[in-house]
């Protein structure tokens, strides 16, 4: 059985289709070991990337709400803008710091 001209499988496959001799060859079929595609660099990445992305979409929620989340307080008599800022700057600093993390891991990992 000839998949590729120039890619040539060690064992003869026991496929029943073209589309099985496919994912065989790329790794992905019912032949394929689950440390062929799972290793575990690849799960802590995926993990990473994942979090980068969920991290990603808290800040466009962040951003989004910014003045719901962080926004004056009737009920909160001692609330003055200086401490509404303070309190803007520590979340933004700590999703900032959460992406470049993840980010990382995700990319260097």
């Amino acid at each position: 059985m000839i998949l590729l001209p120039f890619i040539r499988p060690k064992q003869q496959p026991n496929c029943y289709s073209r589309k099985d001799a496919r994912l065989y060859m790329a790794g992905i079929g019912r032949h394929a070991t689950v440390n062929s595609i799972m290793n575990p660099d690849t799960v802590v990445r995926l993990f990473f990337v994942g979090l980068f992305i969920l991290n990603l979409a808290a800040g466009v929620y962040l951003l989004r709400h910014q003045e719901r989340l962080f926004g004056a307080n009737s009920g909160f008599h001692t609330d003055t803008t200086g401490a509404r800022d303070y309190n803007k700057l520590q979340v933004w600093a700590t999703w900032v710091h959460v992406a470049l993390l993840t980010g990382a891991f995700a990319i260097f990992y």
